[in-house]
């Protein structure tokens, strides 16, 4: 069950509500049972791929594996462009970057295998495969230190770093939105 509170509009999930609000200190009162859903006439569906025609589905992973390949090669295009001194360029190339990570996106909807319909798994995996991320890229820049591949190195170095940087504001954002675990 999820409960609202009236006074901040902090989502708590048990049985029943907290005695006192973690975000405003306000008492149990303050909490009402949130409705577990509109009554909608249509949306949007995790998974809605799943039980169809095996060439359908593998089409569709195929289509997101060309979609994240394209988010990628726009992006490094943009930075090309923004190096030949094509910021318009750049700024194009980042906008189809953009559009392809929404196809990409839609995909993994469909798909329903890399998304859940809980934040808060969503916010758990991410972390789990940031951290890994970041321990693999960290081995693979050390492994690049000791043959001397110096550009390499500092490539993945950086990118390590920026994994970690992910998995800690991603961790901030659990300890935020689910404070009583």
């Amino acid at each position: 069950m999820k409960w609202i509170c009236n006074v901040c509009g902090f989502i708590y999930e048990g049985e029943v509500p907290p005695d006192i609000c973690p975000v405003c200190k306000a008492g149990k009162e303050a909490f009402e049972l949130l409705e577990s859903g509109l009554s909608l006439p249509d949306g949007h569906q995790l998974g809605a791929a799943r039980q169809l025609d095996a060439r359908v589905v593998n089409a569709l992973k195929e289509r997101l594996s060309n979609d994240t390949r394209e988010v990628a090669q726009y992006l490094a295009m943009a930075r090309a462009a923004d190096r030949e001194g094509y910021p318009e360029a750049a700024s194009l190339f980042e906008r189809l970057a953009r559009e392809e990570a929404q196809h990409a996106a839609r995909l993994v909807e469909l798909l329903g295998e890399q998304v859940h319909d809980s934040t808060r798994t969503n916010l758990e995996l991410r972390i789990a495969a940031e951290t890994g991320e970041c321990a693999d890229k960290k081995a693979l820049a050390d492994l690049a230190r000791e043959l001397k591949y110096d550009a390499v190195h500092d490539a993945l170095h950086e990118m390590a770093k920026d994994e970690a940087r992910h998995a800690q504001a991603l961790n901030g954002l659990i300890a935020r939105l689910f404070p009583q675990d």
